[in-house]
């Protein structure tokens, strides 16, 4: 009987090591699991910090999280073709393009960027052109615009290009392709460092905006006068452009706040259904970069809003 016994506490200690071997193998095999899972998290969090946490404006990164490109389809899944344009919109280079949503009114219109800087830089001011790997691949430029590798600036040393996304420039290529410059040794407080050249399909070339900082020059009145005093808290980069062949001026807001974005989308007439949308999706860990233009008597001509193509 005292073997019987025996036996049975032998095989019950057996069972017991196996069992308590089987639950810290399984403990193990969780921790590298949850380990795996946070390296691949990591990894895909610098990934994610490379093309998120940029600003669309000025390209410099950021500690706020911005708006990708779900705030781009809640307009443009309304027209089947440019929703398809974009969806199919693919693009391998490191540095992820911009798009901006621009409100007419009530109509919407679309416009693409593609940033040939690194967004590393300390500030607005020192651009360095980054390595061309950075930009699409003639593939890709083809895909997106048949039209922009046609342009004579697209073999200049500009810092940006752009074009408008509609359904002409999907099936036909776009009419005109900006280009974005910086004027070497341009004083950021005085004078219009940036500027913009627009080509059309014809070759033609024209000077459309300039650009310059604005934060430490304007007065309380302006800022009043320009909506400014409406949308800041103090932190935010302050962008302004004369755009002198639609005789209009144009106000950047970089970074701006969660509650002042809502506060934003509420004074420019933004329906209701696209707020409760920004509501939903974000919240006071992202910072906004928005425009607006107005015409000499200050009446708004649009508002846009920028995000990260990711």
């Amino acid at each position: 009987m005292y073997v019987i016994i025996g036996v049975v506490i032998i095989a019950l200690c057996l069972m017991y090591l196996y069992v308590s071997k089987g639950i810290e193998k399984d403990k193990i095999k969780e921790k590298v699991g949850v380990k795996e899972k946070v390296g691949v998290k990591e990894k895909v969090g610098v990934k994610e910090r490379v093309n998120v946490k940029i600003s669309p404006l000025s390209y410099i990164r950021m500690n706020s999280n911005i708006v990708q490109v779900e705030l781009m389809k809640f307009f443009v899944n309304r027209d089947k073709i440019i929703k398809k344009y974009i969806d199919n919109l693919k693009f391998k280079m490191i540095n992820k393009p911009v798009y901006a949503v621009k409100k007419y009114g009530n109509r919407y219109e679309f416009e693409i960027y593609f940033y040939r800087y690194k967004p590393d830089s300390e500030s607005p001011i020192r651009i360095i052109l980054d390595d061309i790997n950075k930009f699409p691949s003639e593939e890709e430029l083809d895909k997106a615009n048949i039209n922009l590798r046609k342009c004579n600036l697209i073999k200049s040393n500009f810092i940006i290009c752009s074009y408008d996304i509609n359904r002409q420039s999907i099936k036909k290529g776009t009419g005109e392709c900006n280009f974005y410059y910086d004027v070497e040794g341009g004083n950021m407080v005085t004078n219009y460092p940036y500027y913009v050249l627009e080509e059309n399909i014809n070759g033609d070339i024209v000077k459309t905006n300039e650009y310059g900082l604005i934060k430490d020059i304007m007065s309380k009145r302006e800022q009043k006068n320009y909506l400014v005093n409406k949308f800041v808290c103090g932190d935010e980069v302050i962008f302004f452009a004369k755009k002198p062949l639609k005789n209009t001026e144009c106000v950047y807001i970089e970074g701006m706040h969660y509650k002042k974005f809502i506060k934003f989308l509420k004074y420019f007439k933004y329906e209701d259904k696209f707020i409760n949308f920004c509501k939903m999706n974000y919240d006071d860990s992202y910072k906004f970069c928005v425009s607006y233009d107005v015409d000499d008597k200050k009446n708004i001509i649009k508002t846009t809003i920028f995000g990260m193509f990711v």
